[in-house]
């Protein structure tokens, strides 16, 4: 069994979230669904129109649950389209390759 590794800031980075049906508070709602985890801040979306998805990162504030809900997020979907979620690791943005 996998394991998910321990990050600091306790952030999760999301995936292919589609353009144009996709609002902050739908994902908001969807983590909490999900896992019931209220969130404190709403979603940090990435809306890059040159791209084909949009990103969003998320602050987990409860060290105990960051795992937890890492787990049940990892694939999920909007509107019946596939999304995804990783632990946020700042080594593997495109900009440190």
């Amino acid at each position: 069994m996998s394991t998910i590794p321990r990050i600091q800031s306790n952030l999760i980075y999301f995936y292919d979230l589609p353009q144009g049906e996709f609002t902050s508070t739908q994902l908001a709602k969807i983590i909490k669904d999900k896992t019931g985890y209220d969130i404190e801040r709403q979603p940090q979306v990435r809306r890059d129109f040159n791209k084909p998805f949009y990103t969003a990162v998320v602050k987990i504030n409860d060290n105990s649950k960051f795992t937890e809900v890492c787990k049940a997020l990892r694939y999920f979907d909007i509107n019946g389209k596939n999304c995804r979620a990783l632990p946020f690791q700042n080594e593997l943005l495109g900009s440190n390759v």
